[in-house]
């Protein structure tokens, strides 16, 4: 299973939270934190820097999960860029708490995380046609065969050689995405098990619900991973919005 992100932040505001001891900010659930005074002056009180562990994977629309191989096949076909957008992405995690400072603390419990309905998007672009040219056009308007011309799909089947072609750029849709932590006083989550488990990532108290708001999403396209796309590989931040 890959990791698509390489880093996610949520930055919160909470106006439950209590600063009666210098350094040191509660929240609700008794869970505090050493606040961190060295990372950015304009954040002032209740800066904080909280490590993840999670796990992810690709669900079509009937919620079955699925890999990148399976979705793109040899690359991704201009004729079912539709059919590619119904999967997202969905994942579970446990946030680390310890006596570091910015750092989550929790006596006795767990703090875990699920995400989902990160949806994928492919936006199409047009792109001159590497191997087109004069010779070519003209040799087909003589007459010629240009069964395995790479133009367009629809260009092709109409025995036409292409200038252009359409590309798709895959990006990440936050249209019905969403984040939700939990405090679980009886911790029983294991990110070694299969994604089944991920009702143990659930059944802690909801403490925090999140929004996804915007997305940096950087695919790395190199020859090797044309087969998925680039996204076995992407680099990905976001920004989330406290909802509930």
């Amino acid at each position: 299973m890959k990791n698509l992100y390489k880093g996610m932040v949520a930055a919160a505001i909470l106006a439950t939270a209590s600063f009666a001891n210098a350094g040191t900010v509660s929240l609700p659930g008794g869970v505090t934190f050493t606040e961190l005074t060295d990372i950015d002056a304009d954040h002032k009180k209740g800066t904080f820097s909280t490590s993840f562990d999670f796990v992810q994977w690709w669900e079509d629309s009937s919620n079955n999960a699925t890999s990148l191989s399976t979705m793109f096949g040899g690359g991704i076909p201009a004729t079912d860029v539709n059919g590619l957008t119904d999967y997202s992405l969905t994942g579970y995690g446990e946030l680390n708490t310890n006596s570091a400072t910015g750092s989550f603390q929790c006596n006795g419990c767990e703090m875990t995380f699920t995400f989902e309905g990160l949806g994928l998007s492919l936006t199409p672009s047009e792109i001159a046609n590497p191997v087109y040219n004069d010779a070519l056009f003209n040799h087909f308007l003589a007459g010629g065969s240009l069964a395995t011309f790479p133009g367009s799909a629809e260009d092709n089947a109409a025995g036409n050689p292409s200038a252009t072609i359409i590309t798709f750029t895959p990006g990440l849709d936050l249209a019905t995405a969403s984040m939700n932590i939990y405090l679980d006083n009886t911790p029983d989550l294991d990110l070694g098990l299969d994604v089944g488990n991920k009702t143990n990532a659930m059944n802690g108290q909801a403490w925090l619900e999140l929004s996804f708001t915007q997305v940096d999403f950087g695919v790395v396209a190199s020859a090797a991973d044309l087969a998925v796309a680039g996204l076995n590989r992407a680099d990905s931040s976001f920004g989330l919005d406290v909802t509930g």
